[in-house]
């Protein structure tokens, strides 16, 4: 069983290691992930709540089991504890400070004592945080900024303290202060700049309305908790109500918007029958009726919330590396701490008080709390920007892949063209009576949800209507035989899809006994070469259009000419991504002469590869891999699985199938192709973030270390630096936020 919890006290990356450390060793724990940049914590394993949270506490920070609807709450909480120590932390600084380096005149006898109790009362309340992580830290042999932070203000406190009860007259409580106010204005300010990163997912996981309107079984609307609706139930969404699961319309029209799950602000009308996305609010003037047919994980409101939260902890490949730097970083930078003091001490002799200050400015100044920043900010601020864009991150190596990307592959049918392709022509075989072609060709494509299939389904619909031919109502579930013996009916079973080439079935009679066997699809796929009618043949010449025949029992029964049209904004966006220097590809299963014809108003240069199975598609992807190209490879459908799941990243489409989005690293919400374009944008510009991030903490450390070893930087110099350089990270990181 999975558990979120919402953790309290963190400092930086390195508690959300230490923590995850200690949990992976409960007993029954399968997995734990820890985030610090959204304070959270992720557990798997048939282990009590109780007990993780103990495990926590027992670290030395706090741990509730998270609630959605509290978690504003519980920021707020945690934002007013953080205020409410800055503001008592500073009080006291600011009074020793005056004692410590003000005027001459301020001073009296007992100043020093003053400065001790003062300087003490501040590691015991807004500074007890740092020590009690510090010890929890050594207690699991693990460091991080906490034991740094600790370890400065004991050792100044304490250095002072001896140095006071010898009658000497410099001392510095007031760096045992400062280092620690300084910290915790660093995180304060933190902390309102990550808020802000978080704040587009959060306001996503808002969007669950906790009480719905329902129709009673005496079709009277009654208020219930959302976490009851069942499928079947029928939601009354009044004008402005929110959707909480996926359903059917009932009605005749709605007018919906679907902004916070598509990114797309215009209006959509929806018609009875369509499904109806959760997240979606009603905008009409009348109440909409809805027939619920997704609930829990399977709605698509909580499963962007689910794979938002399994992408915020996702720990990326640089970030390990980071991570391992930081675990081994600290250790030395005490070492060399210890090793500064005593070459000033015995070296240079510059007395216990000097030798010390700089020893515990090494420890300050080195903390790697920026270079664990720069990943997992940037990384959240873009899942939020995203979001609102309608498209999900499913990992950050994805996002960094698709930054890389020197090659875009795209498929065909459902990606650049609409997927919904016309008939343009219909031939039948002169195998089967007139009578019984329609109603055959009817069963044979009512079972498949392939777009071409689709089409052709509803054009013979049309003919069947037009020809006054309907041997019932209920033409979507039964489909009569002939109009003469309207008694003998029959249905069709899906029996095998073949990605590429076609799908075939079995045809059943009212008995359910097999009477017929189907197949739908390319032309050598249904039949063989020697029963492939002549003006078939010649209709086949005609290149420019796809083509799918139907055969029943090995007999050629129809053949339709098809046409799929280019999406609004497909040309558009392969020229961007051409001015932008990248190779575009179309990979089709159609033939050469469609794709060619579909493609001719793109003026920039495409390499079209054509009739390509999901074999050739994956085999594609890796001979341009192999040609040390950074491949994205954008998708829809089925057979496009395996080449979404070998790309260095994979792009579904929103009309796409549930395989799609499971093999792909990102999947577009929003309907049409320009999101693209926005997500390429958006990974460039995280990665840049990062990477300047990564630098600007690197070169402090590199640059900070050699100046506190050299004396020339104080303890409380040392604090605020350090504060700063994470403050940096956190504000730059943010931009993304602002960014449009």
């Amino acid at each position: 069983m999975q558990h979120q919890f919402k953790i309290t006290g963190m400092t930086c990356t390195m508690c959300a290691s230490n923590i995850a450390a200690g949990l992976r060793k409960v007993d029954r724990v399968e997995f734990a992930a820890v985030d610090y940049a959204t304070q959270t914590a992720l557990v798997d394993g048939d282990v009590p709540v109780d007990e993780v949270i103990h495990k926590i506490d027992s670290l030395g920070y706090k741990a509730i089991v998270t609630n959605h609807g509290k978690d504003s709450i519980e920021n707020t909480v945690a934002r007013k504890f953080w205020t409410n120590q800055l503001i008592f932390g500073a009080v006291i600084s600011i009074v020793i400070m005056v004692l410590s380096m003000g005027p001459q005149e301020w001073h009296f006898s007992q100043s020093a004592y003053v400065q001790a109790v003062l300087s003490a009362v501040f590691i015991a309340f807004p500074g007890r945080n740092f020590v009690i992580h510090a010890y929890g830290q050594l207690k699991s042999l693990s460091f991080g900024m906490d034991s740094l932070v600790a370890i400065g203000m004991l050792s100044s406190w304490i250095g002072s303290a001896l140095l006071m009860m010898q009658g000497h007259s410099h001392l510095y409580f007031e760096s045992a202060v400062m280092i620690g106010f300084f910290v915790l204005l660093g995180k304060t300010l933190e902390d309102h700049s990550r808020e802000k990163s978080v704040q587009d997912v959060q306001n996503l996981v808002n969007l669950r309305p906790k009480n719905v309107w329902i129709l009673s079984n005496d079709q009277r609307p009654m208020e219930v908790s959302a976490d009851s609706l069942k499928v079947g139930s029928l939601v009354y969404l009044r004008p402005g109500d929110l959707l909480a699961a996926d359903g059917e319309l009932v009605d005749d029209l709605m007018e919906s918007n679907e902004a916070a799950i598509t990114g797309e602000s215009k209006p959509v009308v929806r018609g009875k029958g369509e499904r109806i996305l959760s997240g979606s609010v009603n905008i009409g003037q009348k109440v909409a009726i809805i027939k619920v047919t997704h609930i829990g994980i399977d709605a698509n409101l909580n499963r962007m919330i689910e794979m938002i939260s399994q992408a915020k902890q996702s720990r990326p490949k640089i970030q390990l590396i980071v991570d391992k730097v930081s675990a081994v970083f600290v250790p030395v930078v005490i070492g060399l701490s210890v090793i500064t003091g005593l070459v000033w001490y015995f070296t240079l002799n510059i007395g216990i008080e000097n030798s010390l200050q700089n020893a515990i400015s090494v420890l300050v100044i080195s903390c790697p709390c920026a270079l664990g920043l720069a990943t997992p900010l940037a990384w959240v601020a873009a899942i939020g920007q995203a979001a609102k864009k309608g498209i999900l991150l499913k990992n950050f190596d994805s996002l960094e892949s698709l930054a890389r990307a020197d090659c875009v592959v795209f498929d065909k049918t459902g990606t650049l063209t609409e997927g919904v392709p016309k008939v343009k022509q219909s031939l039948w075989s002169s195998e089967f009576n007139e009578e019984k072609r329609i109603p055959l060709a009817l069963v044979c494509l009512i079972q498949s949800s392939h777009p071409l299939a689709r089409s052709s389904y509803q054009f013979y619909m049309t003919q069947l209507s037009t020809a006054k031919a309907v041997p019932h109502s209920d033409l979507e579930n039964q489909i009569g035989q002939n109009r003469a013996d309207k008694k003998l009916e029959f249905k069709s079973k899906l029996l095998n899809n073949i990605p590429g080439q076609g799908f075939s079935g079995t045809i059943l009679n009212s008995a359910g006994e097999i009477i017929h066997h189907y197949k739908v699809g390319k032309i050598d796929y249904c039949l063989s070469a020697d029963r492939i009618p002549s003006a078939w043949r010649s209709l086949l010449l005609q290149s420019k259009y796809s083509h799918m025949s139907l055969s029943v029992d090995d007999a050629p029964l129809a053949i339709l000419t098809l046409k799929d049209e280019l999406r609004d904004g497909s040309a558009e966006l392969i020229n961007s991504l051409g001015s932008l220097g990248m190779k575009v590809i179309v990979a089709s299963g159609d033939h050469i002469g469609a794709v060619n014809d579909i493609l001719e108003s793109i003026s920039t240069k495409i390499e079209i590869r054509a009739e390509l199975k999901p074999e050739d598609k994956l085999k594609l992807i890796h001979d341009l891999q192999d040609d040390k190209k950074i491949v994205a490879f954008v998708g829809d459908g089925f057979n496009d699985a395996p080449a979404l799941a070998a790309a260095d990243v994979g792009i579904a489409m929103a009309s796409g199938t549930d395989i799609a989005a499971v093999s792909a690293g990102i999947i577009l919400k929003r309907f049409g192709i320009q999101p693209i374009f926005e997500c390429i944008l958006l990974a460039q510009r995280t990665t840049s973030i990062v990477r300047q991030n990564l630098f600007m903490a690197f070169v402090y450390n590199v640059a900070a270390i050699p100046l506190a070893m050299s004396g020339n930087l104080t303890p409380m110099i040392a604090a605020s630096a350090m504060a700063l350089s994470s403050l940096t990270v956190a504000l730059n990181a943010s931009r993304l936020v602002s960014s449009k």
